[in-house]
């Protein structure tokens, strides 16, 4: 069975503490490290009056409406639109964080995967860890809250109260940038 260990990141320093812990430990047992920054996605859905209606009958006239096309790049929805170019520069800045954090770690004898996944932070990841077979996941307590929350931040916490799949979490020394 191969050994992968899922590294939560969610661009804050605070949550790279993690990384010195998991390189060395997926250096000895030749592990997968597949880091994970999970975008959460706000959309919102356009009224009923801007969907596409179909009119039935002899004596009926289409109606001009509003409507949306979530496939291309331009939306008549000004919301949508903007909605979504802010998730595509989001996906952007995380796809480059990531990589710019596992370049100086890879190795020939550690192999590191980079992800950008969309949706609510701890369901994300608790979904992604079992549908594809990680061993580990591996957290700092805090990340991009900082210190404020508590003992633990509500994303760590959600996903030690959830996880069926061991979780290492580590307290971070830094503070939020």
């Amino acid at each position: 069975m191969d050994n992968k260990t899922l590294v939560c990141l969610d661009g804050s320093k605070m949550a790279e503490e993690i990384l010195p812990f998991v390189a060395e430990s997926c250096r000895l047992s030749k592990s997968e490290i597949v880091m994970l920054q999970v975008i959460t996605t706000h959309i919102t859905i356009p009224p009923p009056e801007s969907m596409h209606m179909l009119t039935l009958g002899r004596e009926s006239k289409p109606d001009t409406i509003r409507t949306t096309d979530v496939g291309k790049s331009t939306t008549l929805e000004p919301k949508v639109g903007l909605e979504l170019k802010e998730i595509e520069r989001q996906q952007g800045e995380a796809k480059a964080y990531l990589e710019g954090v596992a370049q100086p770690l890879r190795s020939p004898v550690l192999k590191i995967k980079t992800l950008t996944l969309e949706g609510e932070v701890a369901a994300t990841i608790l979904k992604y860890a079992i549908n594809n077979r990680i061993s580990l996941i591996a957290m700092t307590t805090h990340g991009s809250g900082g210190l404020k929350r508590g003992a633990l931040g509500r994303v760590a916490q959600a996903v030690l109260n959830e996880s069926v799949i061991p979780v290492l979490t580590v307290k971070p020394k830094g503070r939020a940038v």
